[in-house]
């Protein structure tokens, strides 16, 4: 096993093909890269339920501004009360909640959109919370044949939870260990830490049997469309079939995915 660190192809031209396997390829910067992720799914199934709203804060800042106004308008002239205009900035390649800010401030989103190549999407306002504290899931998916239409994709059957440190509501969206959920593994007294199968118990004995096989589901069938939108793009396909060229066949790749439960639709 040989984990690269930099580009050595000299190397890799050495290895004998019979023994050599790879679990990354040339096309993931159009579906690991959180902005080219968004995009890819837009052009595949338009703006869908399962994807907060997002937009290239280099290249479509004038269609966030114009969502945003919308979405204002019904706020405060049509009194939609259960809208919210609440966004977050990201970071389009940085991890760990690094440089992410979260307000309905459109001046201080905007601002922010400024300071690197970031994305803005809708913030799930009204997220699945377990005894009142935010949490989102690591999922782990393994492709085979991923530029072929007969793709597979298999999904682990266990799911790793992270949970917030503080209850969650709407305010104080700068207290991060209310609103974000990593990076709070020293503070044993007040981190939740639970197994997959725990969790699943929890989860519907708060809000009722069949809750969890409901949102299992829907994480089943976004993955699916997600890997529908990669294995068709014509982008993607081309660069994932240079990219495989020149490696052999039996090639994998392992994916981890971050996910929140919106709560009002359990998606």
């Amino acid at each position: 096993f040989i984990w690269l660190a930099e580009s050595h192809p000299e190397l890799i031209s050495n290895l004998p093909p019979s023994c050599t396997f790879y679990n990354q390829f040339g096309s993931e910067i159009h579906y690991c890269h959180k902005g080219n992720l968004a995009q890819l799914i837009r052009r595949h199934s338009g703006f869908v339920p399962w994807m907060p709203r997002t937009y290239d804060a280099q290249t479509e800042l004038h269609l966030f501004a114009a969502d945003y106004l919308r979405r204002q308008r019904e706020i405060e002239v049509e009194g939609k009360v259960e809208e919210s205009n609440l966004w977050i900035v990201k970071p389009t390649t940085m991890a760990r909640s690094m440089d992410m800010v979260v307000t309905s401030s459109l001046p201080l989103l905007l601002r922010n959109a400024e300071t690197g190549p970031k994305i803005i999407s809708k913030y799930i306002h009204n997220p699945l919370t377990y005894k009142k504290r935010k949490f989102d899931l690591r999922l782990v998916a393994v492709s085979r044949g991923l530029a072929s239409p007969n793709c597979e994709v298999f999904l682990y059957d266990k799911i790793f939870p992270r949970f917030a440190l503080e209850d969650y509501s709407l305010d104080n969206f700068d207290c991060y260990e209310k609103h974000w959920t990593v990076m709070n593994y020293t503070n044993g007294e007040r981190m939740i830490k639970m197994m997959s199968e725990e969790f699943v118990v929890k989860i519907d004995e708060e809000y009722g049997p069949g809750t969890w096989d409901k949102c299992y589901a829907n994480l089943k069938a976004m993955i699916t469309e997600t890997f529908e939108a990669i294995i068709t793009d014509e982008v993607v396909k081309a660069k994932t079939e240079e990219s495989l060229a020149r490696v052999p066949k039996g090639s994998n790749a392992a994916f981890g995915t971050i996910i929140g439960i919106d709560r009002s639709e359990e998606r």
